[in-house]
């Protein structure tokens, strides 16, 4: 999947190079020249993309992840040469969310697995709870 990405980066560059090459000065197609070796030959963006995906993986506002992930963006762009990179605080209204687990289970009249799914920046409860389930049928034409 990695070199597809590649690949599509590399043929992008070529493409917008081959665009500009009658036009441009000699200077400027040395800069294109460059710029496509160094895609080619030295490119961070599958691995960073790579990164981002799959070691922070998704990454709610406000979550545990999100920070993470910043944190690491930051400590890269000192790596590649830039000064001073910050994160902006931002006060969005909500805690800060992570669905590290989420299970339930009926336990009477029948015992089976419950299947729901949490919304985001709600809450967590304080331990374990247990309550009366109730049928709840939809609307045909909810409003």
């Amino acid at each position: 999947m990695m070199k597809k990405y590649t690949r599509s980066i590399v043929a992008a560059i070529v493409l917008h190079s081959l665009l500009l090459v009658g036009t441009t000065s000699a200077q400027q197609r040395d800069i294109h020249e460059r710029i496509y070796e160094e895609a080619t030959k030295n490119s961070k963006v599958v691995q960073t993309v790579q990164i981002l995906t799959d070691v922070y993986g998704p990454r709610l506002t406000g979550s545990p992840q999100l920070k993470a992930a910043g944190e690491w963006a930051a400590k890269q762009m000192v790596e590649w040469g830039l000064e001073n990179p910050r994160q902006d605080p931002w006060e969005f209204g909500f805690p800060g969310w992570t669905n590290e687990r989420a299970y339930g289970h009926i336990v009477s009249p029948v015992q089976d697995s419950l299947v729901f799914e949490v919304l985001a920046w709600t809450p967590s409860t304080n331990g374990l709870v247990r309550n009366k389930a109730f049928h709840f049928v939809l609307p045909d034409r909810p409003t």
